[in-house]
């Protein structure tokens, strides 16, 4: 089968023209996949943030409990901030299942 020459110029340059999109397409891809690996890492970063984050929180709310259960342990009565001044029992708190199981 004989191609005439004007023939294979037109193969030659449609066949150029879809190497340079598939290269174009190529780098796009490339591109685009390094920048999700990169918001990726970036979004575990936080994650991870923000677990050691909740972490202390968690720890310093504890902290305060304890501390807060233990002070209210330590008087049965209240004196009221307005005269007369008098010393009234403590209403009563009731302990959830949760506080408990922990003591």
């Amino acid at each position: 089968m004989y191609f005439y020459p004007e023939k294979i110029d037109e193969l030659r340059a449609e066949v150029y023209s879809k190497y340079r999109k598939a290269e174009i397409m190529e780098s796009l891809i490339k591109e685009s996949f390094s920048l999700l690996q990169s918001k990726i890492d970036e979004q575990e970063n936080k994650l991870e943030n923000v677990n050691e984050m909740s972490n202390v929180v968690e720890e310093k709310v504890d902290y305060l409990l304890k501390k807060e259960k233990k002070f209210y342990k330590q008087r049965t009565t209240d004196t009221l901030k307005t005269p007369p001044y008098i010393e009234v029992p403590r209403i009563e708190r009731e302990d959830s299942e949760e506080e408990e199981s922990e003591d």
